[in-house]
């Protein structure tokens, strides 16, 4: 599973320059492995972190309530003020990618929808 992860992470950073962060984290939002854009400055320090992770595994858990009658979700996004988050569902897991603004989200979501599944 950690070698799965750190492949898939590793290939999501490339992805886009506007990517910032890629984390797979346990369905509870615990991180498993991440990766970070080089020469980032980060915005949060780490039990800020957590805390977002931790949201969203709850917010994926709570989409799959409606699994059954809507189907299952691709992706979700955030867009911030600062920031564009978007989640996705691994099985049990959670792949968390934050983001610049300026990138067509939608786009980009496809795109990495297309290498996790």
């Amino acid at each position: 599973m950690m070698e799965r992860c750190e492949h898939t992470c590793d290939r999501i950073i490339k992805l886009d320059p506007k990517i910032r962060f890629v984390v797979a984290t346990t369905g509870n939002g615990k991180p498993i492995v991440s990766r970070t854009r080089v020469g980032l400055v980060p915005i949060m320090d780490k039990k800020d972190g957590e805390i977002v992770l931790t949201e969203a595994a709850l917010i994926i858990r709570m989409h799959r309530e409606f699994d059954v009658k809507l189907g299952k979700v691709s992706y979700v996004i955030i867009k911030r003020e600062k920031i564009a988050v978007l989640m996705f569902s691994l099985g049990d897991d959670l792949l968390y990618v934050s983001c610049d603004l300026g990138s067509n989200l939608c786009k980009l979501g496809e795109k990495i929808a297309g290498k996790v599944r």
